[in-house]
């Protein structure tokens, strides 16, 4: 099991522990129910935490041209086994 840390947005205080765990390769399948389509109309830029700890900060700002990054419509990027 691999663990990792979220910093903070730089003008909001959130933290948050993100847990990855091996699962079954038969569990693959399922995965092509969750669909993989959003719209982009912001990102985040990851900057060196303000206190020296080795951690970031996220700091938020708006993409110039919204667009949608749907992963679904692209041939050879859904789940494999």
């Amino acid at each position: 099991m691999a663990r990792g840390s979220v910093g903070a947005l730089a003008d909001k205080t959130l933290s948050m522990n993100i847990e990855f765990s091996e699962a079954p390769i038969s569990s693959v399948a399922e995965l092509e129910r969750v669909p993989i389509s959003f719209t982009v109309d912001r990102v985040c830029d990851a900057l060196p935490a303000p206190n020296g700890g080795g951690g970031f900060v996220l700091s938020e700002r708006p993409v110039e041209a919204p667009y949608v990054k749907n992963y679904d419509a692209i041939d050879g990027e859904g789940p494999t086994l």
